[in-house]
């Protein structure tokens, strides 16, 4: 089944999902003392996070990856020697044995 065979009600339906504000895991795991965000990099993430925020429910796959995942991404530099960004790759696997 591809991504966009997906609908939100599927989605939950198969993953049992629920949308949280806050989440003590993952607090946890975005606090470090050994990354700072420049004025810049915090200023981005922030219009990120509020556009996102505004839009996440209406967006189509599409309109999230170019207004919230590239611009994230570029911020970031997510590449390497042994992985990498990557768009429109050819992926399968099993859920719930479909």
């Amino acid at each position: 089944m591809k991504f966009s065979d997906f609908t939100l009600q599927k989605l939950d339906k198969t993953f049992g999902l629920r949308q949280v504000r806050e989440h003590p895991a993952l607090k946890s795991w975005l606090q470090t003392d050994t990354i700072v965000l420049s004025e810049m990099e915090t200023s981005v993430v922030e219009d990120i996070k509020r556009r996102l925020r505004l839009n996440v429910d209406n967006w189509n796959e599409q309109e999230l990856s170019l207004n919230c995942i590239g611009p994230m991404l570029a911020l970031v530099d997510l590449s390497g020697a042994t992985f990498n960004s990557f768009a429109a790759r050819q992926l399968s696997g099993v859920i719930n044995g479909e």
